[in-house]
């Protein structure tokens, strides 16, 4: 229980100060406790909660108008990956997580300096297809809709209340998909429940450093700390 509150907390803080990531950290430490269907059940339940707070502390400078587009074909993928989370060998599931990780490395370390896409279409329907495929899969979703709304150029403040907008939406549908499909449980359910506050306490915290500090020295850490974890991923 100790080693679970302390990925909750972890994965809370960084969720609070970049909007996205709570999957990342999450999914790869609490597979090593728990079976991968049951951590993924246990980070959507968390990441819907704690996406809905980070939501309604940006929720003035939300446009839905740049969300939905990312929804669209979000949503239809989403059943494909939980399909696959279902079927796939254990080993593919960890070399797909493994790739999600080094890919929000990748995407934490890189800030692009000018707006490289200028409209939604296509890059929305393409981030967002491989987003609902890998949220599906893992609930790690973030790299390829986070590395969109990087190239869209938006301030921070726009750019995280487009993620939490879209994690709100797409975490209550993946867990409905989840459970219908008899991936989730009640108990696997349950057990997300169960780090819920330290979860909501280390996004709580997360907030407060993103309203008040550089995240720049913090996305590099973040992204070592990613990294490692991939690398354990691969090698064991």
């Amino acid at each position: 229980m100790a080693a679970l509150v302390g990925i909750a907390l972890i994965a809370g803080v960084v969720t609070g100060i970049a909007g996205f990531g709570f999957g990342l950290v999450a999914v790869a430490t609490l597979a090593a406790v728990r079976s991968l269907p049951e951590a993924v059940v246990m980070v959507n339940v968390v990441s819907l909660v704690i996406c809905s707070y980070n939501l309604w502390t940006v929720r003035e400078d939300l446009n839905w108008r740049d969300a939905v587009p990312l929804l669209a074909s979000s949503v239809p993928m989403a059943v494909v990956g939980t399909y696959l989370l279902k079927n796939l060998d254990v080993r593919w599931l960890e070399w797909i997580l493994a790739f999600a990780i080094l890919a929000g490395c990748v995407v934490a370390l890189w800030s692009p300096k000018k707006v490289m896409l200028h409209g939604a279409y296509p890059g929305s329907v393409v981030a967002g297809a491989l987003g609902g495929v890998l949220g599906g899969i893992l609930a790690t979703g973030g790299p390829p809709v986070v590395l969109y709304c990087m190239l869209r150029g938006w301030d921070k403040r726009a750019m995280k209340a487009v993620l939490s907008g879209y994690f709100v939406v797409m975490g209550a549908w993946r867990l409905v998909v989840l459970f219908a499909q008899g991936v989730a449980t009640a108990e696997s359910a349950l057990q997300g429940v169960a780090i819920l506050i330290p979860s909501f306490l280390g996004t709580y915290a997360g907030v407060h450093v993103f309203r008040r500090l550089s995240t720049a020295g913090f996305k590099y850490a973040t992204a070592g700390l990613l990294l490692a974890m991939a690398v354990r991923l691969v090698v064991t």
